[in-house]
């Protein structure tokens, strides 16, 4: 490899990185999982294994687990990278879609009764964790899939809506994070009480 490229990055421009993919997938998402561990302003705090439905198999979200292990293990990482599950299938209410034109399998917006369980898992709660840190770097999560987890997070730490959590989703491009928050404070309205 030239030594020319290779460069430092200054800690004040680097920033918190949470990865959240559907890995199993399809095979992109390994290469973006790798091209992020290989940016050295990204400081990865973890990658969740995210669900990819039930259309080809029920074990999504553990396949995806698998994958990330597996890439991580590669790249001689998994020691330095944490990997965790996230939810490991849609949760049972319909979330937001931003745009007109929701992607197939999508239910349409339901209303949610005060009773319902709000679920958990590890990924929102690496969420929630890094969400809620005094860390300067600025956070970043990037969604190579549902956003259930992030939904979740939301759900079970409404305040973590306040902190300055920046958002990339490969499901629209015209994605607003204040409608996401608002149709889960719709779903789930004694999560904000």
């Amino acid at each position: 490899m030239n030594s020319s490229y290779h460069f430092t990055v200054p800690d004040f421009k680097k920033i918190r990185v949470i990865i959240d993919t559907d890995a199993k997938n399809e095979s992109d998402d390994q290469f973006a999982i790798v091209h992020a561990l290989l940016t050295q302003k990204f400081i990865v705090k973890g990658i969740i294994a995210a669900h990819f439905g039930t259309r080809r198999t029920n074990a999504s979200m553990t396949e995806s687990y698998g994958e990330i292990r597996k890439v991580l293990a590669l790249m001689n990482a998994s020691a330095e990278i944490d990997a965790v599950h996230g939810y490991p299938t849609a949760i049972p209410v319909a979330l937001p879609v931003a745009s007109p034109g929701a992607r197939p399998g999508m239910m349409p917006d339901e209303k949610a009764t005060d009773n319902r369980p709000i679920p958990s898992c590890e990924g929102s709660d690496l969420i929630i964790r890094e969400a809620l840190s005094d860390d300067p770097h600025p956070l970043y999560c990037i969604f190579l899939g549902p956003l259930t987890d992030i939904a979740i997070a939301l759900l079970k730490c409404p305040e973590i809506e306040n902190r300055p959590i920046r958002m990339y989703s490969d499901i629209d491009s015209r994605f607003i994070l204040e409608d996401f928050f608002s149709k889960i404070k719709i779903n789930y309205p004694q999560s904000w009480q």
